[in-house]
């Protein structure tokens, strides 16, 4: 199978995805499924059930007519079967009418962004515009406390605590969602609580994602978000990285202008985000 991330585009034959994989908690490794059709093997995805919900994620398939609509019910049958009456989806653009006409609600979208960063800047000084400084495994509560603060009543609010917030922290720098570029990880002010700070891992082999860029609600519009985003790139070209990827909500203006403003353009499709229910659809099984 190809690879089939959320970012794009994707390396052919480096060992991210084995590597993504592998540090998956073990309740989305056993939820890997590959589908197949009439025996052959047509595409993949994460099925797991999270407190009887079915979360559908890194969704992929040939190309090939129909097969979208013969699928999602399989996929939503699947989840039935394993106890789950509701149902959340994250999945690209493409995959998303299918899953439209199965009475899934729309809930946000999200788009890729990247930009090729300048290699002549290797060597150069950090803009240091703000008192900031790298950022330390030491830092988990002061940035869990950062990015509920940051998150709180904003379109990408979705009920999580101080606690969900710090675990997500710790998650970033152990490693789960790439490894951490410690590096190239910038927070301000040098002592909490943070105002503002950028969280960068690797997502191949000279490409990297910005995983957090937050701004406290009362700091914002004062340049501390710009100012972190120039030390993270030219942090990265001199640990000679190429690109850089993100990911942002459709909606959150103040942030597309940040990004475009440092030369970041949308890449790939969009993410979409969507939620249904499970009772009461009729599904049969795919031909063959």
């Amino acid at each position: 199978l190809q690879r089939q991330t959320l970012w794009h585009p994707v390396w052919d034959g480096d060992a991210s995805a084995a590597q993504e994989f592998s540090r998956l908690p073990e309740v989305w490794r056993d939820a890997a499924y590959l589908i197949e059709r009439e025996g052959e093997t047509v595409g993949q995805a994460l099925l797991a059930v999270l407190d009887k919900r079915l979360v559908i994620r890194e969704f992929g398939l040939i190309a090939q007519v129909g097969l979208d609509d013969a699928v999602v019910p399989q996929l939503l049958a699947h989840g039935r079967t394993r106890g789950a009456w509701r149902a959340r989806a994250i999945v690209q653009e493409v995959r998303w009418p299918s899953l439209r006409g199965a009475g899934f609600a729309l809930t946000k979208q999200r788009t890729t962004m990247q930009i090729t960063l300048v290699q002549a800047s290797v060597g150069a000084p950090p803009l240091r515009q703000v008192d900031s400084r790298l950022a330390s495994p030491r830092d988990i509560e002061a940035l869990g406390e950062l990015f509920y603060a940051a998150y709180r009543d904003t379109i990408d609010d979705e009920g999580e605590d101080e606690a969900d917030w710090r675990a997500h922290a710790d998650d970033i720098v152990s490693g789960y969602f790439g490894d951490w570029i410690a590096e190239a990880s910038f927070v301000t002010p040098r002592t909490p609580p943070f105002d503002s700070a950028t969280m960068l891992v690797r997502q191949g082999e000279r490409a990297a994602l910005l995983g957090q860029m937050v701004t406290r609600h009362s700091r914002v519009n004062r340049g501390l978000a710009g100012a972190l985003l120039r030390e993270s790139m030219v942090a990265l070209a001199a640990l000679g990285f190429s690109q850089c990827f993100l990911e942002t909500t459709i909606g959150n203006a103040n942030a597309q202008h940040l990004y475009r403003k440092q030369g970041f353009v949308e890449v790939g499709p969009r993410i979409m985000y969507g939620e249904g229910r499970l009772g009461g659809w009729v599904v049969g099984w795919l031909g063959g």
